[in-house]
Order: structure tokens, then C-alpha cells, then sequence
């Protein structure tokens, strides 16, 4: 059965990981897979070539379980890159506390001038610590 690369790298070219944790993981997970298979096609030995079995298995396996899991308990930041996670956290603060969303990282400034407390004044008769009027 011959192998036809063009078809799979076109099949391949189909596949859409999202972006976030996730993908990021699997497209590690399938550069591994080939890696090792392709090793493990060069040397013909037959030990090797089961342990290259044995460690895509225990990887992949424990690599998607640990995504799997964390995509359960945060969806939005398993699929979602940072600069989408932070909008995204935005909206929802922005939804449930204040029906505005402020955009941009600009802080409020007041209108009006603030009145700050008059400072503490000591008296000269009074005998500050350290022994010194």
C-alpha cells in the first residue's frame, strides 16, 4: 500500500485546533507522535520500535487526559490566547458588576480637585521623641 504524502498533508492542512491551552498541547502531542514513529521507522528494531509505542501511548495519554481536564474545569482559558482570555474576562466583569465595559487600560481620573487631610503640626513646647524640642 503506498503512502501518498501530498493527500495527507492535505487532509492534515483541514484539521483546526482551536487556540488557547488546547491546541497548543495537541499540535506537541502530534509533532511528538511523528517524531518518535519517524525514529522508530529509521532503525528497524523491533524493541525500539515498541518502546516508541509504548512512550507515544503513556504521553498522548496522560497529555490529553491533563487537557481534558483542564478544559472541563476552565473552558474559556483552554480554548481562548491570552489577549482573547483578557477581553473575554472583561466582558464578563464588565456584565456583572458595571453594565459599562471600560476599554483600555486608563485609569478614572476625578473632575474636580482632591481635598487631601491638613498634615499633623506639632506644637514647639511639646518634646518630640529622641529628646530633641
Amino acid at each position: 500500500m503506498p503512502i501518498d504524502l501530498q493527500t495527507m498533508l492535505r487532509k492534515a492542512q483541514k484539521i483546526k485546533l482551536p487556540g488557547g491551552v488546547v491546541g497548543k498541547i495537541c499540535w506537541v502531542v502530534v509533532v511528538f507522535c511523528l517524531s518518535v514513529t519517524a525514529l522508530a521507522a529509521l532503525t528497524r528494531n523491533e524493541w525500539i520500535i515498541g518502546g516508541a509505542v509504548v512512550s507515544m501511548f503513556v504521553l498522548a495519554f496522560s497529555m490529553l487526559w491533563r487537557v481534558i481536564n483542564f478544559a472541563d474545569k476552565n473552558p474559556q482559558a483552554a480554548i481562548l490566547e491570552g489577549a482573547e482570555f483578557l477581553i473575554h474576562e472583561q466582558i464578563v466583569l464588565g456584565s456583572k458588576y458595571n453594565p459599562t465595559i471600560r476599554v483600555g487600560n486608563e485609569l478614572p481620573v476625578p473632575a474636580h480637585p482632591v481635598a487631601l487631610p491638613a498634615p499633623d503640626v506639632m506644637n514647639d513646647d511639646k518634646q518630640v521623641e529622641g529628646g530633641q524640642n
